[in-house]
């Protein structure tokens, strides 16, 4: 068999693994959905995700920003209290950003589509009111699928450093061993998920315009062959970088635009996300100063147009929060909303070791990979000369949220463990990755710890979640997650008496 017929099997056996692992993890997270689905009777609860499907709901049915529809529709409008304020301008007060409700009219209006052709082809009654029926399995379920489009993204940035079967596995452990898992199948209409997709976008975006980036150089064929590294077909992989280097590295106007939008976009889900601007403005920047004079060169003025253009377009993109922060509480700034509730950050004390170290929802604690994957980046940051860039950017961006995060709530209310680095997710992926890749020929090693993590996470989530055995909000010691276990006859005797008998 000839070396070409060879990498060309090796890169189908890859693929089967890649598409293999992604199979899985959306296995469990389908099944952990139907199960939470069916505990909560639904997916739109607690009060800060009801208060993010009200925006979406009041947009595609009602076409203002008046929640008094919302408020008698909503199946557990208890959890959104019983005192209601209004803004200045009237209305109810709603300070959720208004990214979320934007990318869920798509599914708002499938939803609309297969109810309102159900009721009329088939006579049936499904409820047309936006909470219940096609609508409250349908637009929750958009998480997942966003979950999944921003695991891909992740997944493709993540291959340009490591093997794809080590990046596949990388992000795909790092979805189900940290506090996503819960966003992704319990409360899904919070927005920790959509902000890992809007990011994952955004970097996989941005690539590009990294000066030496690894995906676009000629790998030593009898080497990468031999390690197994290649990202695709190795005699592929080079005529591709052979033609990218003949283009001269000129980025398309299309990708500047799409930068900016999905830049303005991941700061409407999540306002702190516009910290990870840094990222492209300095990839911009380096490939505006950097180019060589080698007859490639791209005409000064030519950037500096495209660039102005994906400026221009994080602007038109960011224009639907304004006009909301206007409409409803006459600011067309976030202070408008947030300093009315009292709420503030407080920059000159913050708890950056209780946010990582705390036994109330502290990062490192409650989900051990993150501190594992950030001894890989460090690792990582060493081993590589390529992409070196790029790494210390996601490690300033990892650094800014710790701050924030610490400024404002370390424990983060109710959270599952530490929701508030949802935007640093391809970061620890990066780092989880390399730990897998030093660890690659050692398969029991990677396979027991992967499968840990998972378990020690999923098992978390169960006890949170469903026994009611930690509490939501509190200190949580190892001591008492493994104590709690000692509640296990009891619950098995009623979990057979309630299903069983």
């Amino acid at each position: 068999m000839s070396n070409l017929t060879t990498n060309i099997v090796d890169y189908q056996k890859s693929r089967r693994k890649v598409i293999g692992l992604f199979s899985v993890t959306f296995a469990i997270c389908l099944a952990l959905y139907a199960f939470f689905g069916y505990l909560y009777k639904g997916w739109i609860f607690g009060a800060d995700a009801q208060g993010f499907y009200m925006i979406g709901r009041s947009l595609y049915f009602d076409h203002d920003f008046d929640f008094t529809n919302e408020l008698q529709l909503d199946p557990r409008p208890g959890n959104l209290g019983t005192e209601i304020h209004l803004t200045e301008t009237g209305k109810i007060d709603n300070h959720a950003p208004i990214g979320y409700a934007l990318l869920t009219q798509p599914f708002f209006l499938l939803a609309d589509i297969i109810t309102g052709s159900s009721n009329y082809l088939l006579r049936t009654k499904l409820p047309y009111d936006g909470y219940r029926g096609v609508f409250g399995i349908l637009v929750p379920f958009a998480t997942m699928i966003y979950g999944f489009v921003g695991g891909y993204l992740a997944y493709k940035v993540i291959a340009m450093f490591f093997d794809k079967v080590i990046a596949s596995l990388a992000i795909n452990i790092i979805i189900l061993s940290t506090s996503l898992l819960w966003y992704i199948t319990g409360q899904v209409t919070m927005v920790h998920i959509h902000s890992f997709a809007a990011l994952s976008a955004l970097m996989y975006s941005t690539m590009p315009f990294f000066k030496r980036d690894i995906s676009e150089t000629c790998p030593n064929l009898p080497e990468l062959v031999q390690a197994g590294r290649y990202p695709s077909p190795p005699e592929r992989h080079c005529r591709a970088g052979e033609r990218r280097r003949r283009a001269g590295r000129r980025v398309g106007i299309l990708r500047y635009v799409c930068v900016g939008s999905f830049l303005a976009l991941a700061t409407m889900i999540r306002f702190q996300n516009a910290i990870f601007a840094l990222v492209p403005i300095v990839a911009m920047a380096q490939h505006l100063f950097g180019q060589k004079d080698d007859g490639n060169r791209e005409p000064l003025l030519n950037l500096i147009g495209k660039i102005s253009l994906g400026v221009f377009s994080t602007f038109i993109c960011f224009i639907p929060q304004i006009f909301y922060y206007k409409v409803v509480y006459d600011s067309y700034s976030v202070t408008g909303s947030y300093l009315g509730h009292g709420w503030s950050f407080d920059f000159s004390k913050p708890e950056l070791l209780k946010t990582l170290f705390s036994t109330n929802h502290g990062l490192f604690l409650w989900n051990p990979i993150t501190l594992i994957s950030c001894l890989g980046i460090c690792l990582l940051f060493y081993r590589i000369k390529d992409g070196r860039l790029f790494i210390f950017l996601l490690s300033i961006c990892f650094v800014l949220t710790w701050y924030i995060v610490a400024s404002w709530d370390y424990m983060l209310a109710n959270s599952f463990g530490n929701r508030g680095f949802d935007g640093s997710t391809l970061f620890f992926a990066l780092g989880w990755a390399e730990i897998l890749d030093r660890l690659w020929k050692k398969k029991k090693i990677v396979t027991s710890a992967c499968i840990m993590l998972v378990l020690w996470n999923v098992q978390l989530l169960m006890q949170q979640r469903y026994l009611g055995w930690l509490p939501i909000h509190g200190d949580v010691s190892y001591l008492q997650v493994f104590k709690s276990y000692k509640k296990l006859p009891d619950e098995w005797k009623r979990i057979k008496m309630k299903y069983f008998f």
